[in-house]
């Protein structure tokens, strides 16, 4: 072959190879592009909040405007005279933490500290206790036959357990064959 027909078909394969290259960049820049579009969907909204422990009683019990305003003033009540406590009891069970850390932690000071943690608790579920009772109160004979099932509706919502009636306490479980069988051969 002579010089301009090796330069002709070197020329022409490296025209061929940079339309290729072009190509596949154009084809991979388009995908990237077309993917990464895809992946710009805007987040859906957040979902709204929970209705509040109030609208909920207030749906349920079917209360009146009256009524409805009487549980938000007991409401609000309730959580200043709780506020007050719950900020006083974390501030020591920081401090009781805080002493537990230390080297040399004065016992006697950390069992007053749990003494008035309890004291707080009690308090606390007294109060409680007797801002159902003040809810309970200004419901209609009808609504407080709901009332029972709202609250333990609201437990729930709040994470605490529903207290164990006592006759399950007392209730044993039945024996398994396998001990049953045992006690047979002592016998």
């Amino acid at each position: 072959m002579n010089y301009f027909t090796q330069a002709r078909v070197l020329f022409t394969v490296i025209i061929i190879l940079v339309a290729l290259n072009v190509t596949v960049l154009a084809l991979v820049w388009g995908f990237w592009r077309t993917s990464l579009e895809g992946e710009m969907v805007p987040p859906p909204p957040p979902p709204p909040p929970p209705p509040s422990i109030q609208a909920v009683m207030a749906f349920d019990l079917k209360l009146t405007k009256e009524q409805q305003s009487y549980f938000k003033e007991a409401s609000s009540r309730f959580m200043r005279r709780s506020g007050k406590i719950l900020r006083q009891y974390y501030h020591d069970k920081r401090m009781m933490f805080d002493l537990l850390s230390e080297q040399d932690p004065d016992s006697t000071y950390i069992i007053q500290l749990t003494d008035t943690i309890g004291m707080q608790q009690a308090r606390l579920e007294r109060i409680t206790i007797a801002y159902f009772m003040e809810l309970r109160r200004a419901c209609t004979p009808k609504q407080r036959t709901r009332f029972p099932g709202i609250f333990r509706q609201m437990l729930r919502r709040m994470a605490m357990p529903e207290p164990v009636p006592s006759e399950q306490l007392i209730q044993r479980r039945p024996p398994d064959k396998r001990r049953a069988k045992r006690l047979k051969r002592s016998n």
